[in-house]
């Protein structure tokens, strides 16, 4: 591999909602303050993101591999190079764990 460049940041930090706007959320709330059923989808959401907040910053930003590393959205056909195929049956077609308690591909 190569050394990557430094690069200059070219665009400012994000500082503000951009995909969800306030009438949204608030209609959001008001679902879930009226149905049961928006309400255990919100539980379900939050159970998954109160996982996360268990982790500090350095193991978060230890999950992001270097620029350095080759990028792709999915394995190569033949499937991974340690299980083979197995990988597609096991997990499906994008098999990927980001989790950084995980120490193996294949659940």
């Amino acid at each position: 591999f190569h050394k990557v460049p430094v690069r200059e940041i070219e665009y400012p930090l994000k500082d503000k909602k951009m995909i969800f706007p306030d009438s949204l959320v608030d209609i959001a709330r008001e679902n879930i303050a009226k149905y049961a059923s928006a309400k255990e989808i919100q539980d379900k959401i939050v159970n998954r993101a109160d996982y996360w907040l268990g982790f500090d910053h350095e193991a978060l930003s230890n999950i992001i591999t270097s620029a350095e590393v080759p990028r792709a959205f999915d394995l190569s056909t033949s499937g991974c190079p340690v299980h083979g195929d197995t990988i597609f049956t096991v997990a499906g077609t994008y098999p990927w764990i980001v989790d950084p308690n995980c120490r193996s591909n294949v659940r």
